[in-house]
């Protein structure tokens, strides 16, 4: 039993570094989402495709590790309390800091989300108070403000 232990010693410090490269992966992630969020509410629509290219590449080299420790992940559920504690300390960690940059990733997301609602709300909302102003102006036989003035009229009769 000592050299299965011994070797599943080895496998969990094999997905240790798996998730620590991942967290890495993540961080540029959470960097790709914030430059998200500036070009979405500053309207770089045109930079915005090359910025979801990058977080494609990024998620495809989340998704090659996570092939790769997958199976190690479903045998450290199952058997984690066969390890030695420095070595189920050294992947429980990376464990509880993975998942926290994915929180951190998912409320970033969320709050982007939000912002670029209220946005989109807004300038929804002054489209219609624009709308309202042409058709009370059409209504009433108004000329917008915008519309030039008669300079030369004839006003002897």
């Amino acid at each position: 039993m000592a050299e299965s232990t011994t070797a599943w010693e080895s496998e969990a410090q094999i997905l240790s570094a798996g998730l620590r490269e991942q967290r890495g992966i993540y961080g540029e992630l959470e960097t790709h989402t914030r430059r998200q969020g500036e070009i979405l509410l500053g309207g770089q629509s045109d930079e915005i495709l090359a910025l979801a290219r990058a977080k494609e590449s990024t998620l495809d080299r989340i998704e090659a590790i996570e092939l790769r420790i997958a199976p190690l992940k479903v045998r450290w559920h199952a058997e984690r309390d066969e390890l030695s504690d420095p070595v189920r300390a050294e992947v429980q960690v990376e464990l509880d800091q993975l998942h926290q940059i994915l929180g951190n990733l998912i409320a970033l997301e969320s709050e982007q989300q939000r912002r670029v609602e209220e946005v989109r709300l807004e300038t929804a909302d002054k489209l219609k108070k624009i709308d309202g102003g042409r058709r009370l102006n059409q209504a009433y036989g108004a000329t917008p403000a915008t519309a030039p003035s008669p300079r030369y009229l004839d006003r002897t009769k």
